[in-house]
């Protein structure tokens, strides 16, 4: 992760510790998601397609926030966007399966979450190989 100074260097302290900036801010996504995704159910409650209307505007709030190089905006973009991820992940599915027809209702709603463990697992390997 290339991090920049507005991140890192403050007023009262200095992040010397690289690695555990890293460590905690990717942590934050996973961590987010674990919380995001028992409140998908009752999100979706209200309508699955404008639960994913809720959580997309609520993710790309989290993706503005990041713009602002504060270390504490990064921090609360990071954790909102992991509930956004685990909250959709437990509310596409159902939304998938209440709209296709239903011959092929089961298989998509499979194939749209393998869809995104398979787009995960691209993302990691990358950035496996392509150094930053």
């Amino acid at each position: 992760m290339i991090l920049h100074d507005q991140y890192t260097h403050y007023e009262y302290f200095v992040i010397e510790d690289k690695d555990l900036f890293n460590s905690v801010v990717s942590a934050l996504i996973p961590i987010g998601a674990i919380i995001g995704a028992p409140l998908g159910g009752p999100l979706a409650s209200i309508g699955r397609r404008y639960a994913i209307m809720i959580i997309a505007g609520v993710f790309t709030s989290a993706c503005v926030l990041i713009a602002f190089f504060d270390f504490y905006c990064l921090l609360t973009a990071r954790l909102l966007m992991g509930l956004c991820v685990g909250a959709y992940a437990s509310v596409s599915p159902l939304f998938v399966t209440e709209i296709a027809p239903k011959q092929i209702a089961g298989p998509l709603g499979t194939a749209n979450q393998m869809m995104a463990m398979l787009g995960v697992t691209v993302a990691y390997a990358i950035g496996f190989i392509v150094p930053l």
